[in-house]
């Protein structure tokens, strides 16, 4: 669950003192990634950075949700083959 991985990142931050997450998935990885990204920022401490990496992102939210996401997270980066139909897909047409 998510609280379940709230409370393991916020044990690990403190035992290890770090100050940073980086999150890295491939297709739903990448959307799953991208969801807990924004759900550790808004739970961690402001001076936790929080890096998402996704490699082939499907489409996920709409763009109220993707508004968010730029609020949110000023470290995300996209890695997409353009030949690759998973990451456009739903197409923008859905929201």
């Amino acid at each position: 669950s998510a609280t379940s991985v709230l409370n393991v990142v916020t044990g690990l931050l403190k035992s290890t003192g770090s100050s940073q997450v980086a999150l890295v998935g491939h297709s739903l990885g990448a959307a799953l990634a991208t969801l807990s990204g924004i759900h550790l920022q808004l739970w961690l401490h402001s001076n936790v950075r929080i890096k998402v990496i996704g490699f082939a992102t499907p489409r996920i939210g709409n763009s109220a949700f993707a508004d968010l996401a730029d609020a949110r997270l000023s470290d995300i980066y996209r890695v997409n083959n353009k030949r690759d139909y998973v990451p456009i897909i739903p197409g923008r047409f859905l929201g």
